[in-house]
């Protein structure tokens, strides 16, 4: 069964035997999900891919150390700015992938990508495609701004640096708040100390049932992420193999 649009708000061992109820792999008590909604839904696991701080509340009651270091993990809010100009409206060759710029000469963008040299179906042959990355931890500017004017500011900041004149003739402006993760020093320590204390705290009624995964953890592409499902849900099939082992060992 797949569910979608609906909102958990709890996470929490349930109390009591699930009395081998169908779907039941190990007859040890479940883990009970309280949706918002006040729907109640038991789990022989839980593999939770929320970001920290949703994460952190899901787990309040039942891991509360946990919780409050997932709360530790910061985020930023970003958005992407795609242009689209003329080809004759851009002196520069573009002939790479794209560029960064360092937080040290403080300007809103932050990465620029050349998304019709990467991708030459995304535009016609006199046609160019920009997709501007803005926003990082500690700078808020963006957050303030409505769309226009972030694409005006972001056309600005090109300019110089690219050779650009005249306004674009498409533009999209992608926002995600709160949505990117920060590795600062020590977020390894952070992690390994998060999934132990995760771990202990869920050790009962049966380890290894509740397990993290997705950007705030061990890397934000989509294939670390990809990688990070694929080693939790192991994880959970390993521990349920292990426990229904357990409850059929004489």
């Amino acid at each position: 069964e797949i569910r979608t649009g609906v909102t958990v708000g709890r996470v929490a061992p349930a109390g009591g035997s699930t009395g081998g109820r169908t779907g039941d792999l190990t007859g040890a008590r479940p883990l009970r999900l309280t949706t918002t909604d006040g729907e109640v839904v038991d789990a022989d696991a839980v593999v939770v891919t929320a970001p920290a701080p949703a994460a952190a509340s899901l787990l309040a009651d039942a891991a509360p150390r946990t919780a409050a270091l997932l709360r530790r993990i910061e985020y930023a809010s970003v958005a992407v700015v795609t242009l689209g100009f003329a080809r004759s409206q851009i002196r520069h060759r573009l002939d790479a992938a794209g560029m960064i710029v360092a937080a040290g000469e403080g300007l809103l963008t932050t990465a620029c990508s050349f998304a019709s040299s990467k991708w030459p179906h995304w535009a016609d042959a006199d046609e160019v495609v920009l997709r501007a990355s803005v926003g990082r931890h500690g700078d808020g500017r963006a957050v303030s701004m409505d769309d226009d004017e972030l694409v005006a500011a972001v056309r600005d900041e090109l300019a110089p640096l690219l050779g650009i004149t005249g306004e674009p003739a498409r533009r999209r402006v992608s926002r995600w708040h709160h949505a990117l993760p920060q590795y600062f020093r020590g977020h390894r320590s952070l992690v390994a100390e998060i999934e132990s204390c995760l771990a202990d705290e869920t050790a009962e009624p049966s380890p290894g049932r509740v397990v993290l995964a997705g950007a705030a953890y061990r890397g934000l592409g989509v294939p670390a992420c990809i990688a990070q499902a694929e080693a939790a849900a192991a994880a959970v099939l390993a521990a349920l193999a292990g426990e229904e082992r357990r409850q059929s060992a004489p």
